[in-house]
């Protein structure tokens, strides 16, 4: 129905919400997103055509309807997306590992900079281990895919500039 709307929505999110009142409504981390199949072929249909693996841990197939992922993985929460994507890396020795391994989202929504901070240092250590267990083939990017300012007023997301962090072991020893 949305998709025949012509209103060019992308996806629906459907967000579970627990709580009697609206002032004690607490968002859950059962989600499921709805999409629109991409209009063109992404990359990752391109890593498929060309017999490549995809992975995709987490929310990452709802947001491609699981087009152009092979091994579709789905996850419980955030750390266990941490260490489906960590077994991953063991199993899978080349192709795409796309992974939401963050839930900063949730706390950037409910404006709660100290659960915000707390889960940027779990992601950050979390990146320490997945780095440590690259191998000199492997590159990581990370980015996102809005901001989300937990000081920011209102419910929104922000619309400041979004990283892009880009790392391998062969950069890291150049570094050195």
């Amino acid at each position: 129905m949305v998709d025949e709307s012509h209103l060019k929505i992308g996806r629906v999110v459907a967000r579970q919400f627990v709580g009697k009142t609206p002032s004690d409504f607490k968002l859950t981390d059962n989600r499921h997103d709805f999409a629109i199949l991409p209009k063109a072929n992404t990359v990752l249909d391109l890593l498929a055509e060309n017999h490549t693996p995809v992975s995709g841990i987490g929310m990452v197939n709802d947001l491609f309807s699981g087009r152009g992922i092979e091994n579709r993985i789905q996850i419980h929460n955030k750390q266990s997306g941490f260490c489906k994507f960590l077994e991953t890396m063991e199993t899978q020795s080349i192709g795409l590992i796309f992974a939401d391994l963050g839930n900063l989202d949730k706390y950037g929504h409910a404006r709660d900079p100290q659960g915000y901070g707390i889960e940027l240092m779990r992601i950050d250590s979390q990146l320490k281990e997945i780095i440590e267990k690259m191998t000199p083939t492997d590159l990581i990017l990370i980015t996102v895919d809005h901001g989300n300012d937990p000081t920011f007023k209102g419910f929104d997301h922000t619309r400041e500039s979004v990283p892009l962090i880009v790392a391998s072991p062969p950069m890291r020893m150049a570094i050195n």
